[in-house]
């Protein structure tokens, strides 16, 4: 089997599409913290032929290995590490809605491991069966006063509530500093592991054009905000001058950095029409193919992330004083299923950065002299497509996998006139495939024993 190492990898239809022998001439740079910049603001051009992409993340932690700028020796670190949700959209959006009775999500999560682990430990604390201020995973590189702790009202976002009484508030306080101790409310943010909705976007900045295409992942709150400018600029302008996949204008966000600023009201963004389109940024945003973001868009490895929330996981012990189990399998039953019995290929990333300080595609050197490949008939003059869904206003290409209006998906090979190859037949066709592991916690049951570990055990893998 293919493993993906050294001189070969799998390649998604949008890998395929965009690949070829030749180097880029170096990879495509992040936008950078603009928030910090003086002005706390940015002016860019969005990318014509690239989506805007919808990413729903967890915002977990992990170990990395780190070279002291003093003593430049190797250090372990711990480091931010956001990991891509693997519920649908649906179910995200309603995961604040509960019901009042019993506190169970109205859509509980169905897929994804981590929500289920989160909705695990936020039925033990309203069943009595656990503090909320209990430490549920500890997180320590090589220096000990760095560590940081993830208790089990932090990881549903208890301490961040609105209702916190003052006896909780009182208990949080009085948390220990062994025990990543006290918890403040203003601080509740850092262990919140909900998944949170962040946008993808590809831009050209419009002060250092030069750098070529980027790559940035803003917070909800921005992508609301640009939501507004295109919305308002199609409604005055007309649809399709309005729009800036079609007529591109640069967009200034702006962030205020201070403190007590509500979150709505901390982002704002600007179509700045004066500012008129230079020949480099024209090259990179119509001409310059986007490069590649799937390593912001795939999904979290499940045999490793199973293996960062073992190690990093502290015994919990109930009220009563007894071992509570963790039902780890059930929590990734549902999706090994999904992705398959195979073990997932993940490329080791004990030196590599997290995924906000790491970029790829191509750069601002990257000239290409290829042929433009022809469009498929019945295209427009300039080769776009409108949507097939009704009332959609969605402008594409005929090589677009995904309309980045109402998120369908076209089969792409068909539109290019290619066969669309046949699938393989399951890998249960040629044995049978064991028996599910039972559910040793039910849905987000609890099973308390007798039997002591020691917290410093590491798993085998």
């Amino acid at each position: 089997m293919n493993s993906g190492y050294g001189g070969s990898r799998p390649m998604s239809v949008d890998d395929f599409l965009g690949h070829s022998n030749r180097s880029s001439g170096g990879r495509a740079k992040k936008l950078g913290d603009w928030k910090k910049s003086d002005q706390h603001d940015a002016l860019v051009w969005l990318h014509t032929q690239a989506p805007i992409y919808a990413l729903w993340r967890h915002g977990w932690k992990k170990i990395e290995l780190r070279k002291d700028k003093d003593t430049q020796q190797q250090v372990r670190e711990v480091w931010q590490d956001k990991i891509v949700c693997y519920e649908s959209e649906v179910v995200l959006q309603n995961q604040d809605w509960r019901d009042r009775e019993t506190g169970v999500r109205e859509r509980p999560p169905v897929l994804c491991p981590h929500c289920k682990m989160i909705e695990w430990h936020r039925a033990l604390v309203f069943s009595g069966e656990v503090s909320f201020t209990a430490p549920a995973f500890l997180f320590q590189g090589d220096d000990a006063s760095k560590r940081e702790f993830l208790h089990v009202g932090g990881l549903y976002n208890g301490f961040g509530a609105k209702n916190l009484t003052d006896a909780q508030k009182a208990e949080m306080k009085a948390v220990a500093p062994a025990q990543g101790g006290p918890i403040w409310a203003k601080d509740a943010w850092k262990e919140n592991q909900k998944a949170k909705l962040e946008y993808v976007f590809t831009v050209v900045n419009e002060r250092k054009p030069e750098d070529g295409i980027l790559i940035t992942v803003e917070p909800n709150g921005l992508g609301q905000k640009v939501q507004e400018v295109i919305g308002k600029s199609i409604k005055e302008l007309g649809r399709e001058e309005g729009n800036p996949a079609l007529n591109p204008y640069a967009i200034q966000w702006q962030y205020d950095p201070r403190e007590g600023v509500a979150f709505d009201k901390q982002y704002d963004a600007t179509r700045m029409g004066r500012v008129k389109m230079r020949p480099i940024v024209e090259q990179l945003i119509r001409r310059t193919a986007p490069p590649s973001i799937t390593y912001l868009t795939d999904r979290f490895n499940l045999d490793k992330h199973r293996a960062n929330l073992e190690r990093h996981a502290i015994p919990l012990q109930s009220t009563k004083g007894r071992r509570i189990d963790v039902p780890w399998d059930s929590f990734f039953e549902a999706a090994r299923r999904e992705v398959g019995s195979r073990p997932q290929v993940s490329v080791p990333r004990d030196v590599t950065p997290p995924f906000d300080h790491r970029s790829v595609g191509a750069g601002a050197g990257d000239e290409r002299d290829e042929e433009k490949p022809a469009e498929p008939a019945g295209a427009t003059d300039d080769g776009l497509f409108g949507c097939d869904t009704d009332g959609c206003a969605g402008v594409m290409r005929a090589t677009d996998i995904e309309c980045s209006v109402c998120h369908r998906r076209y089969d792409v090979l068909a539109a290019l006139g290619h066969e669309t190859p046949k699938p393989l037949p399951k890998r249960s066709a040629a044995s049978p495939a064991p028996a599910p592991a039972a559910d040793p916690g039910k849905q987000f049951g609890v099973q308390a024993s007798a039997i002591e570990s020691d917290p410093n055990d590491d798993i085998p893998f």
